[in-house]
């Protein structure tokens, strides 16, 4: 029979931790999930333009799209938006805009950004929801450091129309802080 050299203590704050940052994280991605609800709205669009068509969106951005195959090849729906997305420049954007307002700069090295898109279909916009990690969350020793740092997660929604209007919706105003602290250790 193999013992185990780790302290049972340890293991058990390992599992609690890790219980802890799929908690954290599974809230914030329903709640942003819910604020794409909320904001996709139901358009009346002309007959000769199909939201699930390339051309539809070459036509938006007067631009040609390559790289992206037929919206009934992809599996997911959301696939074939992200990918159109990414082509005409929508992260981008998204990252730009909450540098700007935010003052989250891509280049810092203390943090790592994520992006998750959502758009297309019957809604008029893109909702695009940039994530800012510190780098250090995978250096921390400690549990304490590692939740010291999971409350330096911040997540911020953008919402990008077609037409290139971009506004940054709050879901629950009274709790929200406009940014949060850098920590010491960054």
């Amino acid at each position: 029979m193999v013992q185990s050299s780790v302290h049972p203590g340890y293991a058990l704050a390992s599992a609690l931790h890790i219980v802890l940052i799929r908690r954290f994280i599974m809230k914030k991605i329903y709640t942003a999930l819910f604020c794409c609800v909320l904001l996709s709205t139901t358009f009346a669009d002309r007959l000769d333009q199909d939201p699930t068509k390339v051309e539809f969106f070459e036509r938006i951005y007067k631009m040609d799209i390559q790289g992206v195959k037929p919206y009934e090849e992809y599996q997911d729906p959301d696939s074939f938006y992200s990918n159109i997305a990414r082509k005409v420049g929508v992260p981008q954007v998204a990252h730009n805009a909450v540098e700007k307002k935010f003052g989250w700069k891509q280049n810092d090295k203390r943090f790592f950004y994520a992006t998750m898109i959502k758009g297309g279909g019957a809604s008029l916009d893109w909702g695009v929801m940039v994530t800012r990690v510190p780098v250090t969350l995978q250096k921390a020793r400690s549990i304490e450091e590692r939740k010291a740092f999971l409350q330096l997660i911040e997540m911020k929604f953008v919402v990008i129309s077609y037409d290139g209007d971009i506004s940054f919706p709050e879901v629950g105003k009274a709790d929200c802080k406009k940014t949060k602290p850098i920590h010491p250790n960054l």
